[in-house]
C-alpha cells in the first residue's frame, strides 16, 4: 500500500526534525498508554508533540501542546520545574500568614476592568 501525500510528509518532518521515524512515534505513543506523559490525558484532534530538549535535540517523549507549552515556558529547566512543583505543593504565603487563605475564586481583574463590563450591561 503507498503512502498518501499527508503520510510522506509526516515522515518526512518526523524525520528531518527529531530523527524518527512513524513507527517509532507510535511506540512511545504506545510506552506512554495512548495518553500525555504529563497531564495524563489521550489527544485531541492533534497528535502529541515530540517533545524534546533543544539545546541537544534530545526527545524526552510525547506531550499535549498545553503541556509542551508549559515545559518551554520553565525553559526546559528542571530546577524551575521542581521549583513550581514545591510551589503548587506548599505556598510560601500559607507558611507567611500561619494558614491557607481563600480569596475570590477564578480570574481577578482591575476595578477599571470591572466597572467597564458593567457599563456595557442594560
Amino acid at each position: 500500500m503507498t503512502e498518501t501525500a499527508a503520510e510522506k510528509a509526516r515522515r518526512s518532518r518526523l524525520k528531518r526534525l527529531y530523527n524518527i521515524t512513524p513507527e517509532e512515534y507510535d511506540d512511545i505513543l504506545r510506552h506512554q498508554a495512548n495518553v500525555c506523559f504529563i497531564c495524563e490525558r489521550p489527544p485531541g484532534r492533534s497528535r502529541l508533540a515530540v517533545d524534546h530538549e533543544h539545546k541537544t535535540g534530545l526527545i524526552r517523549g510525547l506531550l499535549c501542546w498545553q503541556c509542551n507549552a508549559a515545559i518551554a515556558k520553565l525553559g526546559d529547566n528542571a530546577r524551575r520545574a521542581g521549583l513550581a512543583w514545591e510551589y503548587l505543593v506548599d505556598p510560601p504565603a500559607w507558611a507567611a500568614l500561619g494558614s491557607a487563605r481563600y480569596g475570590r475564586t477564578g480570574r481577578t481583574t482591575t476595578r477599571a476592568k470591572r466597572r467597564k463590563k458593567a457599563s456595557y450591561k442594560i
